[in-house]
């Protein structure tokens, strides 16, 4: 097990196993010009919770400067595949969601230099789009903004405006925390906006291949994707996956996904009718108790919280309780006042004639009473539920 605390981003589990190390260096001299090696080991893990591989060992700003200080342009293979074909074919993939778009910025996290962008000017008529990188790599004619992807904060988004489309290419296994950057892009996101994501795809790795002729496995991918736990981080940080698929372009397996900002309002639109309703609903209790109120004095039994609900929220009721006209009841409160009124046990309803009202809103609570005045020989007519439909 790795002792070091690091967050699957994930499933946010903190336990991984030790499944592999990876070293990595380069010759340093002094002024003398005696060379010698620098060597750091990179531990990778696997999180015990949901499976994820990440490089475990804690990276500082020193590791990313060294490890970011030549940067140079994608080399799918050595054939020399065009990169221009491999740009193309992820705009064919996002189609029609990325063209039709009306408003918003189009924004491409991670975007090296800018041939992505180049390439959705030139061909695609995007001339708008926005370049976002922690180093300005893009020639004067693109607009860019400087920024930590590690930490992509509102000092980074501001300037994006609202994304209605944003890429991510080969981006996530890059980043430290892809958890915080996705959610931090969909809440500069419109509520409609789309999400292009492309990672090596770690399902598909080819044997023969392996350290012979792809370098996957090294010091800057710290999160090694597949489809499965993907797709598991895009649905819990507002996402939801429209298209995906895996093509090989050199030796480099493709995970192409095309997401789109999935809607918050279900749940919240629920929750809030379920409370309008509530209320609404002891708005009719609090109405039929008045009514019923009218044709002599009632037993109000059950003074919990649904009682100090309907008090709170009706000043008639209120008065009604304060009157001559009710009389309290409660087994937990018997003989003791509230606000100065006595209240009751509910041994003695059945000793006397007035109709009782059942005020707890729970409907296992109000059977549990009705079993319990049965028990009691209180009469079933006797009894007033004004929460039944």
């Amino acid at each position: 097990m790795i002792a070091e605390q690091i967050d699957c981003p994930v499933c946010g589990g903190d336990h991984f196993d030790a499944i592999a190390q990876f070293d990595t260096g380069g010759w340093v001299a002094d002024d003398a010009k005696r060379w010698s090696r620098r060597e750091r080991v990179f531990d990778y893990g696997a999180c015990r919770t949901c499976g994820h591989v990440r490089i475990v060992t804690p990276y500082d700003a020193e590791i990313i400067a060294d490890l970011y200080k030549d940067a140079e342009p994608v080399f799918w293979d050595d054939r020399g595949t065009d990169a221009t074909s491999v740009y193309r074919d992820m705009l064919t993939f996002c189609g029609p969601a990325l063209l039709r778009r009306t408003g918003g910025s189009v924004v491409d996290f991670g975007c090296g230099h800018g041939d992505l962008l180049a390439l959705m000017r030139d061909e695609y008529g995007v001339a708008d789009g926005i370049g976002v990188d922690f180093q300005r790599l893009v020639g004067d004619g693109v607009r860019f903004v400087a920024g930590d992807l590690n930490r992509l904060d509102d000092g980074v988004l501001a300037p994006l405006g609202t994304i209605r489309f944003a890429f991510a290419t080969h981006l996530l296994e890059h980043l430290l925390d892809p958890r915080g950057f996705l959610r931090a892009v969909r809440r500069a996101m419109e509520a409609d906006g789309h999400l292009y994501i492309e990672v090596p795809d770690n399902d598909v790795i080819v044997a023969h291949e392996i350290g012979r002729m792809n370098g996957l496995f090294n010091a800057q991918h710290v999160q090694y994707w597949t489809a499965r736990n993907l797709t598991a981080l895009l649905a819990t940080t507002g996402f939801a996956v429209e298209r995906m698929e895996t093509v090989r372009s050199g030796y480099i397996p493709r995970l192409k996904i095309l997401a789109r900002a999935r809607s918050t309002d279900a749940p919240a639109g629920i929750v809030s009718f379920a409370f309008e309703r509530m209320c609404d609903l002891r708005a009719e209790v609090t109405a039929s108790i008045l009514a019923h109120a009218q044709q002599g004095t009632l037993c109000l039994w059950g003074l919990g919280i649904d009682f100090h609900r309907l008090r709170r929220e009706s000043a008639a009721f209120d008065a009604l309780v304060r009157s001559s006209g009710v009389l309290l009841f409660d087994l937990g409160l018997a003989g003791g006042t509230v606000d100065g009124i006595e209240v009751r046990s509910p041994d003695e309803l059945a000793s006397l004639p007035h109709a009782v009202v059942l005020l707890p809103g729970p409907a296992d609570v109000r059977g549990k009473m009705r079993a319990y005045a049965a028990r009691c020989g209180i009469a079933e007519q006797r009894i007033f539920d004004p929460y039944s439909p």
